[in-house]
Parts: C-alpha cells; sequence; structure tokens
C-alpha cells in the first residue's frame, strides 16, 4: 500500500473513533439526568392522581422545580410541581386554576406590544404561579421582562425588567 492509502485508512480510523468516544462521553455525561427525571415521573406517578405525564419541564427560580402536565384516571388535566430534591411535592388540577393558554390570551389582547418567549409553570414565593418571560421593543433597545401570575386566578404578582439589548 502506498503512504498516501496508508494515511487515509488510518484518518479515516481515527475518525470513527473519536465518533465512537464522543457517542460514549456523551451518554455518560446524560445517563444522571435521565435517571434523575425517570426517577422524578415514578415519584409523580406514586404521589399524586397523575396517571399520565404528557409533558415535563423545568422551572428555576430560588428553587429548581420539574412540573408535570398531564391526565389522572378520570382524564382531568393537572399540573404537579416537584422541587428538586423531592421534598416538595403539590399538584392542581388545571380547571382549579388560569390555563396557560388563557393566560397567554390575556396578555396577547391586553397587551399586545409584548413578545412572549415562553411562559413555565412556577412557584413564586411559595405559591402555584406562571412564569411569562417576553420582549417589548422600545425605543433605544428590546428590554426582556419576567412576569409572575399566580395560578389561581391569573393576577400579575411580580415583574422583573432586565437589562437592554
Amino acid at each position: 500500500m502506498s503512504r498516501k492509502v496508508k494515511f487515509s485508512f488510518l484518518a479515516i480510523l481515527i475518525g470513527i473513533g473519536l465518533i465512537f468516544l464522543s457517542g460514549k462521553i456523551y451518554v455518560d455525561a446524560m445517563r444522571d439526568s435521565w435517571n434523575t427525571e425517570a426517577d422524578v415521573k415514578k415519584q409523580i406517578l406514586a404521589s399524586t392522581p397523575m396517571q399520565t405525564i404528557d409533558d415535563i419541564e423545568h422551572y428555576h427560580g430560588k428553587q429548581s422545580y420539574v412540573v408535570a402536565l398531564g391526565e389522572d384516571e378520570r382524564e382531568q388535566r393537572l399540573l404537579v410541581w416537584i422541587r428538586s430534591d423531592m421534598e416538595d411535592i403539590r399538584y392542581r388540577y388545571v380547571k382549579e386554576g388560569i390555563s396557560e393558554n388563557i393566560l397567554r390570551s390575556n396578555i396577547g389582547q391586553n397587551e399586545p406590544e409584548k413578545k412572549i418567549s415562553h411562559i413555565v409553570p412556577a412557584i413564586f414565593e411559595e405559591e402555584e404561579a406562571y412564569e411569562v418571560f417576553y420582549s417589548v421593543e422600545e425605543s433605544n433597545g428590546t428590554r426582556y421582562y419576567y412576569d409572575y401570575y399566580r395560578f389561581e386566578d391569573g393576577e400579575r404578582l411580580e415583574t422583573y425588567a432586565m437589562s437592554k439589548k
């Protein structure tokens, strides 16, 4: 074999090895995260009326929570908040409060200048809430905000303004 063929063969082998190694590193790094999410799901299903989990979101405020949206055995929608240490688990039926869709609609109708990036169920000052992250175009730049709305009735609890970008 010529040197060029040997070098090409060696480069291909090294490339395959690097791909395999990076895949292994990724799987090893994510294993704890996957196990933790599986543990959280088990805890939610064991500790609340939730029977099926449709969506999982993460909220990071003063403390971190995993928030699950799902249904109970009667197919009623509910939200479950579980703190990262799994010591605080709470749930509320969606019908007991304002839904994310209604909140989004209310904000859009009353404050159309807000460009909503996301709405996440949250715990704010120890009460179930929604965190709304949005931007507003101002004369000298874009400003980003976090609003917190009470889950129960959609009342705004607090607004935090970020620096202009």
